[in-house]
């Protein structure tokens, strides 16, 4: 029972009895209709529902006003806001006005999460996160970029936050009863964490001060198996130190893990929504899927093998960017050499240390760091000496040491997923 009365998409009796009796809003008959099915509910619905049908839960019934002062503590808990610490207001006075989430900051979460075109079950209970991030737009694996336009679809890096302390570990960073911002003792689960969309952030609440946030960092970073400041860490508030797999903490991490995929069920979505079907047909029809990653003749710059571009003719091209001041291409040139093309739009620039970095998304890898670009050339080729095939590959292009443009590129069994059971192309 632990395990379902922690979920969050548990239904519980009173809010099943609420429904039955008409009692409900419209958004909580949304949530008892759309969640009742699940296997976690079916049981349990059925029998309340027998039980209210056969007059057992009564008005007057003491467990019935039970259930009735309980959800109307939780409803006072969920609405109940408070001003965040004085060094957490920069600009904004009033909580109302804060409405860009940024680093630092704590949102309570939409209990009903939503994308255009997708439809997925909802929660019971909204929950509270840490933005560990500031948001960035999403980038899908495809030629678009239309989801920069939509800030409400950027995504962020966050870490879920829980008042059930009595779990807390070493790795749950601890804010004391009597803050201003949930009044009473909660935790930051720093091991925890997730992307999430902006849209479904529904308010802030506070944030933490800088003290707590370098506390926080530190506890952050140990539990990721980071460098992070040891007396730092030693000041901040944890919870008993904890490694078993198995136990009453073991399980209510477990289901922490469960209750968090609400948050990025939408990521998801959000991915399915802009992965245009038939991408990687598309991609396969451009020669440069069959030599992106193959540059036969070269493996370092300034190797005697390579043969300029000039003396070359592009055999195939993916355009990476392109806006009114540059455009970046990955070419690969007919000797099966692998470039990134990149022209100039500027006539004057008073910038340095411009650099494109090529890095394995999965791993992380840094495979190749091109520095000390001149933009004011019209058109230049970068040579690429590494393979890439079978990555997800991330390219990033910083002016001034300022990221300006990043791009995934899943090159990822390209081939093999076009290929048929002869293993002949599409």
């Amino acid at each position: 029972m632990l395990r379902d009365e922690l979920n969050i998409k548990y239904l519980s009796e009173s809010r099943i009895l609420r429904y039955l009796r008409n009692e409900s809003s419209e958004e909580e008959r949304f949530i008892v209709e759309k969640l009742r099915s699940n296997d976690i509910n079916w049981e349990n619905y059925a029998l309340v529902k027998e039980m209210y049908e056969k007059g057992e839960f009564k008005e007057s019934d003491k467990s019935a006003e039970k259930y009735k002062n309980n959800y109307k503590k939780f409803l006072e808990f969920v609405n109940k806001y408070h001003k965040p610490d004085p060094d957490f207001l920069v600009e904004a006075h009033k909580l109302n006005d804060i409405t860009e989430p940024k680093a630092g900051q704590i949102w309570l979460t939409k209990a009903i999460p939503k994308l255009a075109y997708y439809e997925f079950d909802p929660v019971a209970f909204p929950k509270y996160v840490y933005i560990l991030t500031n948001p960035q737009p999403y980038q899908p694996l495809d030629n678009q970029d239309e989801v920069k336009v939509y800030k409400e679809y950027f995504t962020m890096l966050v870490l879920p936050i829980s008042i059930d302390t009595e779990y807390a570990t070493h790795e749950d960073y601890i804010i004391e009863s009597g803050n201003n911002i949930l009044t009473v003792e909660f935790m930051i689960e720093t091991w925890l964490e997730t992307n999430m969309l902006v849209c479904n952030l529904e308010k802030c609440i506070g944030g933490l001060s800088p003290n707590q946030i370098d506390e926080l960092l530190n506890v952050y970073f140990a539990a990721n198996s980071m460098d992070y400041d040891k007396n730092i860490y030693n000041k901040a508030k944890k919870g008993k130190f904890h490694d078993k797999d198995y136990g009453d903490i073991y399980e209510f991490r477990r289901i922490e893990e469960d209750n968090i995929q609400y948050l990025y069920e939408p990521v998801e979505k959000l991915d399915a929504f802009f992965f245009v079907e038939g991408w990687y047909d598309e991609l396969l029809n451009q020669p440069v899927s069959e030599k992106l990653n193959e540059p036969v003749y070269a493996q370092a710059a300034g190797d005697e093998n390579v043969i300029p571009p000039s003396q070359q003719r592009v055999y195939a091209e993916l355009i990476l960017l392109a806006d009114k001041k540059f455009e970046l291409k990955l070419v690969v040139l007919d000797k099966g050499q692998l470039y990134i093309r990149l022209k100039s739009n500027i006539e004057k620039l008073k910038v340095s240390n411009n650099s494109i970095v090529i890095k394995d998304k999965i791993t992380n890898e840094v495979l190749q760091k091109i520095d000390n670009i001149d933009l004011l050339k019209a058109i230049q080729y970068l040579h690429i000496n590494k393979f890439l095939r079978d990555r997800l590959v991330e390219f990033s292009f910083f002016v001034d040491d300022r990221l300006y443009f990043l791009k995934n590129i899943d090159l990822r069994n390209v081939n093999r997923q076009g290929e048929n059971k002869n293993g002949n192309s599409k």
